[in-house]
């Protein structure tokens, strides 16, 4: 998988759970355990994201995932009442613009680190197939 690829399915999931998060801010009544799941896992995927740039980019993600972690925190001790979902909502919402705006992945692209070649110990000869052996009559 190239980096590319793979900088293109997290922010796709990190997509799909931030969704998912908003909507679970948004519903009456709030559903505690969706939206925990729904924060949690967004908040996997943009560390995700952040690991997956070059340094000078990643610091840009760095208080993106301060405040998701502040806000997960209070997703996941209980303390959010309909007045801290709907401030928090609003809170992800500004962040979502300005990910989408940013960190899209056709943006930063060509910012991403380069895949890590496998590693090998073998020498190269090793690694070459048995040469077939004429059969004898």
């Amino acid at each position: 998988m190239t980096p590319l690829d793979r900088y293109r399915k997290h922010y796709l999931m990190f997509d799909y759970w931030n969704g998912e998060f908003m909507d679970g801010l948004r519903a009456k009544p709030l559903n505690a355990k969706r939206v925990k799941l729904a924060s949690t896992e967004s908040l996997n995927e943009l560390t995700m994201l952040q690991s997956l740039v070059a340094e000078d980019l990643g610091a840009q993600f760095a208080p993106l995932i301060e405040s998701r972690a502040r806000i997960n925190r209070q997703v996941q001790t209980s303390h959010l009442s309909e007045l801290t979902a709907g401030a928090a909502w609003r809170e992800l919402d500004a962040q979502s613009r300005a990910i989408r705006r940013d960190l899209f992945w056709r943006k930063v692209e060509d910012r991403l680190k380069p895949a890590q070649a496998p590693n090998t110990d073998e020498t190269p000869a090793a690694q070459e197939p048995p040469a077939a052996t004429p059969s004898t009559p």
